[in-house]
């Protein structure tokens, strides 16, 4: 544990509570009264081995390894032993979870079954912005300025172990993002102060104030499992499959990769740490385009009928007059 005290200096909070519970939970009751100098691959393969035939999730198995790894190379590093034994460990492969996303007549009915929800403004600015649940959670009327149409993300929510719920920095350093908002969206908000005003009113003394966009009945932060039940009714009353809240973030990529925009201004609008995970969201969720890919394709290439003069190399193709033409062809056409 000297290890750990030094590296939770050094990640995230939540970060460090998670390696904590690992170390806890699965290195220090397994492998914990194991010399330093007596571990070896075999004996750590084998240790996986053991948790996968006791139920353990891939995911676990897969952070019980990243914390292993990076404590033994920590040793290694200070010659406490020659080489990090985790070096070509067998880990079970993480199975990547299918992403969904709603189309935009999808998202239609989406929108107009939750125009009588209670969270209809927060299920439209997730659809609109792609923000995240926790910085939805955690947006302040502060972060917004409605005259010049824009949100500034500053903070999410987050649900740390002995604390419950904080506000913390964004997920990435790009997750401090401005996302410019248009009027439908402005009029949306200025829809959701006039609802929270009608709380206030009516929880009296029992209204706590912290500045949130959204909010409970009295003020404080909404309940997780109680905006998952909300938005499950939602999508359930417009007759579409369940999704996971996360898959509005998708949906919103997919709307506007779908549309014409650029990779670069999508991974600036979700705040993406690097384009490159916007374009794996691409290849997730954008298959279907690929057969309008395919047909494209064969409509530029597909051979059309056009005349070729005998004799006359290809660099220097003409039409002269009386010429006998007859070759067929592909060209590409506009």
């Amino acid at each position: 544990m000297e290890w750990f005290d030094s590296k939770k200096m050094t990640i995230r909070p939540n970060t460090a509570t998670q390696y904590e519970q690992t170390i806890k939970t699965h290195l220090d009751t397994n492998i914990g009264q194991v010399r330093l100098c007596d571990l070896n691959l075999e004996m750590i393969d084998q240790f996986y081995s053991e948790l996968q035939k006791k139920g353990t999730s891939v995911r676990t198995i897969r952070l019980v390894h990243s914390v292993l790894h990076v404590t033994l190379e920590g040793a290694a590093r200070y010659n406490l032993i020659a080489r990090n034994p985790a070096h070509g460990a067998t880990v079970p492969r993480q199975e990547e979870k299918e992403m969904m996303a709603l189309d935009e007549e999808q998202v239609s009915r989406f929108l107009a079954a939750a125009s009588g929800n209670r969270l209809h403004v927060l299920f439209h600015l997730a659809v609109e912005t792609g923000m995240r649940q926790g910085e939805l959670f955690g947006l302040k009327w502060s972060d917004i300025s409605l005259d010049k149409g824009h949100i500034n993300v500053r903070r999410q929510v987050q649900r740390r172990t002995g604390e419950g719920f904080i506000f913390s920095e964004p997920k990435t350093r790009s997750g401090r993002r401005k996302i410019e908002i248009g009027p439908y969206t402005i009029d949306m908000l200025r829809h959701q102060r006039i609802l929270q005003e009608d709380l206030r009113t009516k929880a009296k003394s029992a209204w706590q104030e912290y500045d949130l966009v959204f909010t409970s009945a009295v003020g404080t932060l909404l309940d997780q499992q109680n905006v998952l039940r909300e938005f499950q009714s939602v999508l359930q009353v417009a007759g579409l499959p369940r999704i996971r809240f996360h898959d509005l973030r998708h949906t919103a990529a997919s709307l506007l990769r779908n549309n014409g925009q650029g990779v670069i201004a999508v991974s600036k609008l979700l705040g993406h740490s690097n384009p490159s995970v916007t374009v794996n969201i691409d290849a997730h969720v954008y298959n279907e385009t690929m057969d309008e890919v395919a047909r494209t394709m064969d409509r530029l290439v597909s051979p059309i009928a056009i005349t070729l003069p005998e004799n006359k190399p290809a660099e220097t193709l003409t039409k002269p007059e009386g010429a006998k033409l007859h070759q067929i062809a592909p060209v590409f056409r506009a």
